[in-house]
């Protein structure tokens, strides 16, 4: 499992993308934004036509992931981590920990019959400004990327475009507070 975390507009999405092709495996794009409005379907159909045309098979699943089921042959590249949770938050209205969990369970999942699985994720730091509502995402969306980093083989935080690796297959990991 390869982690990429990242700022909004860092990067992270563009570099998953080249990292996927780099693999000779049939590639899945697990598009995890639920629509909403005519903005966002044009965004949803844009990305539809762009994965179309580099070969990935889309599936857009808004809730669990646990129906899904890939193998060795398999890339998995997940469009994002920060979306998935959001759903069981604010759309099933799971409480933070159970979330996390379930998130946890059913990304691991996902690379439990050996199939590539690349997760991309936001990298949010709180702010006073926040409200209760958002802090608590935020919360818990660094305590599900801290448990995915543990699990993943690989993890890239992309800053400016620019990937910065903090754990790399076989090392241990080492991050920053």
């Amino acid at each position: 499992m390869i982690l990429i975390l990242g700022a909004r507009l860092s990067g992270k999405s563009r570099w998953a993308e080249q990292r996927a092709r780099l693999s000779p495996r049939k590639r899945h794009y697990l598009a995890t934004m639920q629509p909403s409005g005519p903005e966002g379907e044009e965004i949803i159909r844009r990305h539809r036509a762009q994965r179309a045309a580099d070969g990935y098979i889309t599936h857009e699943e808004y809730g669990s992931l646990a129906a899904l089921n890939f193998g060795p042959a398999d890339l998995v590249l997940v469009e994002d981590v920060s979306n998935f949770l959001a759903n069981m938050l604010f759309t099933e209205k799971m409480a933070p920990e159970a979330a996390m969990k379930q998130a946890v369970r059913e990304l691991k999942q996902l690379a439990d019959n050996g199939a590539e699985v690349i997760l991309v994720s936001l990298c949010c730091r709180l702010d006073e400004g926040n409200n209760d509502e958002t802090r608590q995402f935020i919360s818990t969306l660094n305590s599900l990327n801290d448990r995915l980093c543990d699990l993943a083989e690989e993890v890239v935080e992309l800053r400016a475009g620019k990937a910065y690796w903090l754990k790399k297959r076989g090392e241990q990991m080492q991050r920053d507070g």
